[in-house]
């Protein structure tokens, strides 16, 4: 025990020097004595102690008295975007915000126009990898728009080694010590920093919060009007699950309330229920709306919430496949679903989750089966979601925005005629290329090689 005292003291002492308040230092240890007398076995959502989630409300049987709500109460609603992702998946060592997605325009920049036509505040919660950067940006680049934009720092934990749960130390690089504590960090962030209570006392009451890469979180007036005339503490967005979703995190009954179940809660022997789309129907799109009165007044009576805890395996130094097992505390925000009282979810179509995450996605989103409205909104210019072709690109060459960007210099081709487009080996696509039907290309020599027909079909060996 006196041995626990002691590595408790350590992690204690590590987070004070750095500046953390005492409540997120008090909450790390609280995760940390869990898992600690438990094992990570307290951070494991088993089946047999969940029931899948039948029917809910879906937005687009509801009347449009919800829009007429949502536009009545604009005045009371600010925009939050989770900003604290490097990109670091496709080789970026800028904030992946800053990556140009659509057009001329990245992902920051039509976050703030879609928010300027509201004239709705708009607030970024950074990373201490993102904050400066994102910071310096607004001030080159937005400097007129930076009155209606507040940028806030989420928190970090230490990471924890895996083989003794000791701190973890990398003294050449000590940033390589601390990571993100998840988008759960969102309350304690808003409520420590003080923004929490400036929105309220600015009149502002309701929160919609989404991650910075997904480009269909926009403004939805039904759904405003929908949390406000439900009353509902939380909300959030759920869509039905495809094969492609199967390892989003789903919703679930446990104990007569709604629970959030992420892949890294999920036992291995479970692995098979958790991965049944046709069982667990609806994934979390990561779209939360909230009552920030309600927040507020939770924060106050009870403390910064202490959300369902997420152990992450991962190497000290994520570049160096031979450094040492840490554990990394998480927690997702969509989780206080399950903490918070009277909350709700509400089924949205496909066109409300349009993530980013992969070079795979980004072709996709930048060819014509995506245009820009008029509102900065980026819409689907296919039938519906189940016409989206499948994009398979051959990682060794295209997993990298700098690999990827080089090897489609004229632009990437038409794929609205196009149900699969797969790419493997080195492929270099010049000129105005349209693809038809189900397109398999092949490079299976050593050298690149150009690809320029107008037009594209079937399959092609270059």
């Amino acid at each position: 025990m006196k041995l626990l005292k002691d590595i408790e003291k350590r992690y204690y002492k590590k987070m004070k020097d750095e500046g953390l308040p005492e409540e997120v230092c008090k909450l790390f240890l609280y995760y940390y004595n869990c898992v600690k007398k438990q094992g990570d076995e307290r951070a494991y959502i088993r089946e047999k102690h969940i029931e899948p989630i039948k029917e809910i409300d879906d937005i687009s049987n509801l009347g449009d008295e919800y829009k007429e709500i949502g536009r009545e109460f604009l005045d009371k609603l600010v925009y939050i975007k989770l900003n604290g992702g490097l990109g670091t998946t496709m080789g970026m060592h800028f904030p992946k915000s800053f990556l140009r997605v659509k057009d001329k325009y990245t992902f920051l920049d039509l976050a703030i126009l879609q928010t300027k036509i509201h004239n709705i505040p708009l607030l970024l919660m950074n990373s201490f990898s993102t904050h400066r950067m994102v910071k310096e940006y607004l001030s080159e680049k937005w400097r007129k728009e930076e009155k209606r934009i507040i940028c806030f720092l989420q928190h970090k934990f230490p990471k924890i080694l895996a083989e003794d749960l000791t701190p973890a130390t990398c003294r050449e690089e000590p940033d390589k010590e601390w990571n993100p504590p998840g988008h759960g960090d969102i309350y304690a962030a808003l409520y420590l920093s003080g923004i929490l209570e400036h929105l309220l006392d600015k009149g502002k009451k309701y929160a919609f919060v989404s991650n910075i890469d997904n480009l269909g979180a926009t403004f939805d007036q039904k759904i405003y009007g929908y949390i406000i005339k439900k009353g509902f503490s939380f909300l959030m967005e759920v869509a039905p699950r495809l094969k492609r979703d199967k390892k989003g995190g789903h919703l679930a009954f446990c104990n007569n309330k709604i629970i959030l179940r992420e892949i890294a809660q999920c036992h291995p022997d479970d692995m098979s229920y958790f991965m049944d789309v046709s069982k667990h129907r609806y994934f979390n799109t990561n779209n939360i709306w909230i009552d920030l009165e309600y927040v507020y007044s939770f924060i106050e009576k009870y403390g910064i919430p202490r959300l369902p805890l997420i152990v992450n395996p991962k190497k000290l130094n994520p570049r160096d496949e031979h450094s040492k097992k840490v554990y990394q505390f998480e927690t997702a925000m969509g989780s206080a679903i399950s903490v918070f009282e009277n909350t709700g979810i509400v089924k949205v179509g496909r066109n409300r989750y349009l993530p980013v995450k992969t070079t795979s996605d980004l072709l996709l989103i930048m060819s014509d089966c995506y245009k820009l409205e008029d509102d900065f909104q980026v819409i689907s210019t296919l039938k519906d979601s189940l016409s989206t072709p499948d994009v398979i690109l051959d990682e060794r060459f295209y997993k990298k925005i700098d690999d990827f960007m080089s090897r489609f210099p004229d632009g990437v081709p038409s794929l609205r005629e196009c149900s699969l487009f797969s790419v493997r080996g080195d492929v270099l696509f010049k000129g105005n290329i349209k693809c038809i039907g189900k397109v398999y290309i092949e490079n299976n020599t050593t050298e690149q090689k150009i690809l320029n027909k107008s037009i594209v079909s079937g399959k092609i060996i270059l």
